[in-house]
């Protein structure tokens, strides 16, 4: 499993994708000028863990949604307890409330047993439905193959719950517009909480990439991802049917990084192919994870100073460790320039500075260190249903134009765009 998406805009400005693990495929997206006007809300959420728990307060209740089937499980941890720990859910004071819910509980029981024991879960339902029945839970996380994820939000908002949703929210576009313009289900008085999780972008590390970059002046930006083949080839993650492939996974994670690194959304899309593709699609990529934003030079005429003279700059920032900037992280900022004639344009004299920047915890949050990605998310999420202040959020636009790039990346690589398994009824 080769998951590498990568992205680039050069200064034509063309914006190209090349997925690695469909390695004949090379896309590219034009974009239009950044709206200056447009807001840049930020969120995040993305929850890998079978365990996870939306962090509540004493008063309050959290529940999760089933995990993805084939992990034997689908299990919410639920306990009358005080949990703390590095992991998201159990890194601040939570009473949790909850139950099981998995067709095959016998299999279950015996896979998370220890689980069960040591989170004394009190309550076990034999389906998802009964689960979101039960009136003693308020919030589920719905971490289901991306195939479910719209049928089982949709019934969750009808049961009155907050949904944190995993991303990719949804299968296609189609289904984005469905649940997030769903004023029936989502504007009762503003009580329902929908997030789409892109943990990535609650973090202080990509808050603070966000704040060394210039939108406006970007020549050329990268964002890459590289997994090792650690995954089997029956995985969810490459069935069709469940809206699964590289795209929808890691693919995400580029996708989005550069939609916010260029804070606008491409237009129009292109095809090339791969060179060789019946030997290269065999050479799996190795690159770490980052992204690198390159701008356009910056001149400033040094009169009265050093008059007929010039400085031009050109700055590079790239952001090592996306994913899990809690584990480590670092930011470069680079910046190459030249002394030269105004004139002629003869150099006197070519320098480089660097500086390296991190950012981990933030004292407004009452954080530390080890807070992740999905951490900071959980305090924001919280934050939204209690009707406090959020700091950075996702909201269901932004979710609908990252399902109508992917679905365009899709359709231009002459790709099916990812089914809809879902009753039309739904819709």
């Amino acid at each position: 499993y080769e998951g590498l998406i990568t992205l680039s805009m050069s200064a034509e400005p063309n914006l190209c994708i090349v997925c690695a693990c469909i390695p004949t495929i090379k896309l590219s997206f034009r974009r239009s000028a950044p709206d200056n006007n447009s807001s840049e809300e930020e969120t995040s959420i993305n929850q890998p863990y079978f365990q996870q728990k939306a962090e509540l307060g004493s008063e309050d209740r959290a529940v999760e949604m089933p995990p993805e089937e084939r992990a034997h499980g689908a299990y919410e941890l639920s306990a009358d307890q005080e949990i703390r720990g590095t992991d998201p859910q159990v890194s601040m004071p939570v009473n949790v409330l909850g139950s099981f819910a998995k067709k095959d509980l016998q299999r279950l029981l015996l896979a998370f047993d220890d689980d069960v024991t040591f989170h004394n879960i009190p309550n076990v339902h034999t389906s998802y439905q009964a689960l979101l029945d039960d009136p003693t839970i308020d919030a589920i996380y719905n971490p289901l193959p991306n195939g479910l994820h719209y049928e089982w939000t949709v019934k969750a908002l009808q049961a009155g719950k907050q949904v944190l949703l995993e991303k990719p929210s949804v299968s296609n576009t189609s289904e984005a517009c469905s649940l997030f313009h769903n004023s029936h289900l989502l504007d009762k008085g503003g009580s329902l909480v929908l997030l789409d999780a892109v943990h990535i972008r609650f973090h202080p590390a990509w808050q603070k990439f966000l704040t060394l970059i210039d939108p406006t002046n970007i020549a050329e930006a990268t964002s890459s991802i590289w997994m090792p083949p650690i995954f089997a080839q029956d995985d969810i993650r490459f069935q069709y049917d469940l809206a699964s492939g590289c795209l929808m996974d890691l693919g995400f994670y580029t996708i989005q990084t550069l939609r916010q690194v260029f804070a606008c959304e491409p237009t129009e899309s292109f095809y090339e192919g791969r060179y060789f593709p019946w030997l290269t699609r065999y050479i799996p990529p190795v690159r770490s994870p980052k992204v690198e934003v390159k701008h356009r030079e910056v001149v400033v005429v040094l009169n009265p100073d050093m008059p007929g003279m010039e400085t031009a700059t050109t700055k590079t920032v790239i952001l090592w460790d996306v994913l899990a900037p809690s584990l480590w992280h670092r930011i470069d900022v680079v910046e190459d320039r030249e002394l030269r004639s105004s004139a002629t344009g003869e150099v006197n004299k070519r320098w480089t500075a660097t500086r390296y920047v991190k950012q981990y915890a933030e004292d407004k949050f009452g954080a530390d260190d080890s807070w992740t990605t999905y951490r900071y998310m959980l305090e924001q999420f919280v934050n939204k249903v209690r009707g406090r202040k959020i700091a950075v959020w996702v909201d269901g636009e932004d979710s609908i134009r990252q399902m109508e790039m992917m679905d365009g990346a899709y359709t231009k690589a002459a790709m099916k765009v990812k089914p809809s398994i879902v009753p039309e009824e739904m819709y």
